[in-house]
């Protein structure tokens, strides 16, 4: 089976758009962790992930 350019930049794209969401996803994960750190006054908080992207 034969991939066109067309569906090679497609699929380019959207991969790059994934990483691009897994970025800010983590992102945002570890400004939660910091966050939670503080409001515990430093005590280590565990955080779980439910599952792994990717």
């Amino acid at each position: 089976m034969s991939i066109t350019i067309k569906d090679h930049e497609e699929r380019e794209r959207v991969r790059a758009t994934l990483q691009a969401v897994r970025r800010k996803f983590e992102l945002a994960l570890n400004l939660a962790a910091l966050s939670a750190l503080e409001k515990n006054g430093g005590r280590v908080v565990r955080i779980h992930r439910t599952k792994r992207l990717g």
